[in-house]
């Protein structure tokens, strides 16, 4: 299987994960959500190594949203119980998810 088509698994499984959460928002199902994000994060960074030069600053943005990501759950995961509430909220001079960028990966596999 390509690297691209390893990706779009990945990518369906952390929106699977974030439809899951969005109804209750535990911490236990954003741990779901970190889990399928470092499988992301690897892909695209292996995927930055192939892709066009015309991609890669979008795929360097979805790699800075997910480091964001990461580390603020990083951040809160020692402080929080996992049926505690939790709500990512991006920091300030985040990156926001690339949601276009996504879409264009999930239409050219």
């Amino acid at each position: 299987m390509k690297i691209k088509e390893k990706l779009i698994r990945a990518i369906y499984r952390s929106e699977l994960a974030y439809t899951n959460y969005s109804n209750q928002k535990f911490f236990f199902q954003a741990f779901r959500i970190y889990k399928a994000n470092l499988s992301v994060y690897l892909l695209l960074e292996n995927y930055l190594l192939e892709c066009p030069n015309e991609i890669q600053e979008d795929v360097c943005a979805y790699l800075f949203h997910l480091e964001d990501w990461i580390n603020q759950f990083e951040y809160h995961q020692k402080n929080i119980q996992p049926t505690d509430f939790f709500v990512f909220e991006r920091w300030e001079g985040g990156i926001a998810f690339p949601k276009e960028f996504v879409e264009f990966l999930k239409n050219n596999i």
